[in-house]
């Protein structure tokens, strides 16, 4: 599939150095609104299911893919309970080509612990069924 690009964009554009990093996405994002090119660019299988019954959900009411770098490792249904000020990680599934988890739990502390601050959240509660050590998004 082909992609264009409006060459006056190129005029003006100057290289800048890539700096990795790694955030949690809206599901509304303009990366990945369109979920086919996501699928397609980044080979994102990725569905917003708080529009699906719950019944039918196959991972969360309103999950958040996590990017770090130039490709997605995780996706997590989470929610903040801000009376509680308390960030839930109610699941989380690694991307399929992501052999060892362990090795992404520094970027998924520091993508919790943004984000919590970010919600006015103080403590991030991980389901205990995910196998996640209790210091994430906690340190």
């Amino acid at each position: 599939e082909l992609f264009y690009a409006d060459p006056m964009m190129w005029e003006n554009f100057t290289l800048q150095p890539f700096r990795s990093r790694a955030v949690l996405l809206s599901p509304f994002d303009n990366l990945i609104i369109q979920r086919d090119r996501a699928d397609k660019l980044f080979d994102l299988k990725y569905t917003l299911e708080c529009y699906v019954p719950a019944t039918k959900r196959q991972f969360g009411y309103f999950s958040l893919p996590l990017l770090s770098g130039t490709r997605f490792i995780a996706q997590l249904d989470i929610k903040a309970e801000r009376k509680e000020k308390r960030l839930l990680i109610r699941n989380l599934r690694w991307e399929p080509w992501v052999r060892k988890p362990e090795s992404h739990y520094g970027v998924l502390d520091r993508v919790l612990r943004d984000f919590s601050k970010f919600n006015g959240c103080e403590e991030v509660c991980i389901n205990s069924n995910l196998g996640l050590p209790d210091s994430i998004g906690n340190s």
